[in-house]
């Protein structure tokens, strides 16, 4: 019979990410699994460049956002653990701030956040300036007419032909 620290430690579901950077976290949980880079690569379809410069905490080489999340929790399930501590444990890193990822400015020396999506807002096309719709459907129109005009004062074709034979007395 087995007791209840047995079968945790059995169960790789179970296995609990010791309190450190989240690189550190990564790289120990998937050597305990005996697992390569180049086989977490293969399976979350990120390129092993970045799986290493998450595990080395190198923010400038990795995505942002939601797409950093996105890999910590896919790296996650292939090593078989909970990905809700990880992916707390990446917003507690340092240099992340609020599920946001800094840009390193390597001119300045400083780092700077980019906007998130939610940041940007929606304008109603309807108040403010307008989107120039009507103005390429004025464009549009006026060009038809005019083929037409040229085209009915080439002769090719009559009034009769397109049933617009009431409109015959504008052209007398």
């Amino acid at each position: 019979m087995t007791n209840e620290t047995d079968i945790a430690v059995d169960s790789p579901s179970q296995v609990q990410a010791p309190v450190q950077s989240l690189g550190e976290t990564l790289a120990s949980l998937r050597t305990a699994r005996g697992l390569t880079l180049a086989e977490i690569s293969s399976r979350i379809k990120f390129s092993e460049t970045q799986l290493r410069a998450l595990e080395s905490q190198n923010w400038a080489s990795l995505p942002t956002g939601f797409m950093l999340r996105g890999m910590v929790k896919k790296y996650a399930q292939v090593l078989e653990t909970d990905e809700q501590p990880l992916v707390q444990l990446l917003g507690q890193q340092p240099g992340i701030e609020n599920g946001q990822q800094p840009v390193a400015n390597t001119a300045a020396g400083t780092n700077i956040n980019l906007k998130r999506s939610t940041d940007y807002e929606i304008r109603d096309s309807r108040s403010g300036r307008s989107n120039g719709t009507g103005l390429w459907l004025f464009v549009i129109l006026l060009v038809l007419v005019v083929i037409a005009v040229y085209g009915f004062t080439r002769g090719w074709y009559t009034l009769q032909d397109i049933g617009l034979e009431s409109l015959q007395h504008w052209f007398e």
